[in-house]
Parts: C-alpha cells; sequence; structure tokens
C-alpha cells in the first residue's frame, strides 16, 4: 500500500468576487482593467433567454488576477464549457470542458469531462505561458478520451499528488451505472498519471 500526500489543489486561484460584473435581465456585463477609469470600458455577453444549441448562456464563475483572465460557463441546450478571457482585452483566450484543476505550481491545469451518454471521460491538458508581463497564453498540450474508464462524478476526482502526478477517482465504463439506474458511488479504482 502506498501513502500520498494530498497537495491541495488551486482551484482558490479562482476568486468569486462579482465586483467587476453586472447581470441586467439577460445582459451580463464585464470590466475590463486595461487601465481605463471609463464605465464604457467594458465587454457585454448576450444571454439567450432560452437554452439553445448555438446561443448560451452565459454565468460568471470567477477571474484569477495572476494571469489576467477572467472565466465564464456557457450553458447550451445539451452542453457546455468553460471559456477563458483576458481582463485587459476581452477577448477569448481558451475553450475547456471544465473547470480547471490547477498545479501546486500552477503552472498547468486539467480539465475533464465525463459524458453520462457516450460512457467515456475527456482529458485536457493545458500548460500556462508568460510570453511577456503583460500576456498570459494558454497552450493546449493534449486531449485524451479514455474508453473504458469513467471519472467518478464526485468532489476530489482528480487530486494532484505532485506537479507533474495526478490521480483520477475512476470506474470501469461497464460499472459507472448502477442497477437504479444512478452513477455508481462504490468500488472505485484509482489511476496515476505521471506527465513525462
Amino acid at each position: 500500500m502506498k501513502l500520498f500526500i494530498i497537495i491541495p489543489l488551486h482551484s482558490n486561484l479562482i476568486l468569486k468576487s462579482k465586483e467587476n460584473i453586472t447581470l441586467i435581465d439577460t445582459i451580463l456585463s464585464v470590466k475590463l482593467s486595461n487601465g481605463s477609469q471609463s464605465d464604457s470600458n467594458r465587454i457585454d455577453f448576450f444571454s439567450s433567454p432560452y437554452f439553445e444549441e448555438t446561443k448560451p448562456q452565459y454565468e460568471y464563475i470567477g477571474h484569477i488576477d495572476d494571469l489576467g483572465v477572467f472565466i465564464l460557463l456557457l450553458h447550451f441546450w445539451e452542453d457546455s464549457d468553460y471559456r477563458f478571457y483576458s481582463t485587459i482585452t476581452g477577448k477569448e483566450l481558451l475553450q475547456t470542458l471544465e473547470s480547471p484543476e490547477f498545479s501546486p505550481k500552477g503552472d498547468k491545469f486539467i480539465s475533464s469531462y465525463t459524458s453520462p451518454y457516450y460512457e467515456v471521460t475527456d482529458l485536457q491538458l493545458c500548460k500556462i505561458t508568460n510570453t511577456n508581463q503583460k500576456e498570459i497564453r494558454f497552450e493546449t498540450v493534449w486531449n485524451i478520451e479514455f474508453k473504458n474508464w469513467m471519472m467518478v462524478e464526485a468532489k476530489n476526482n482528480l487530486i494532484w499528488i505532485s506537479n507533474n502526478t495526478f490521480i483520477l477517482k475512476v470506474l470501469q465504463s461497464n460499472y459507472f451505472w448502477n442497477k437504479d439506474g444512478d452513477f455508481n458511488k462504490e468500488n472505485f479504482q484509482y489511476l496515476k498519471i505521471t506527465l513525462l
């Protein structure tokens, strides 16, 4: 039996403060931080009043000051994704499957999504690079799909144990559902993945 030291996730990098946003009806407005004090220095996102396949509803998740980004969750009819935007320009920088789980050093993160319809788990590894003092870049290193393992829909289903190694709490696809048609809540297994 191996004992692992659990390193806290950097999800606390995402601040939930809503002081820079306003929501009026279906318009989400985010104040940009490019030095201008003008109220016109905002970017507006217009949500569909209904869940649709091509027009999203926008939800503010938070911002990461160290990276100069804010994150929105876009809800579609049967799908959703997370989008990272620059707090300076408002430009979209990255799209991920789920909320990021940052490595201990905060230089990379994993986004994971388990599809109950297709019975697969998708993982996305993104690296954070700083090309100069003002611009953060995100590089998608890989996207992979597990066809025989499905991550458990639970808190702490991905845990970093070092800056290059993490553990996934999974079930074999055949055992993801219990006899009642709900998610299986026992017989978990753990996959240890090391990034080389």
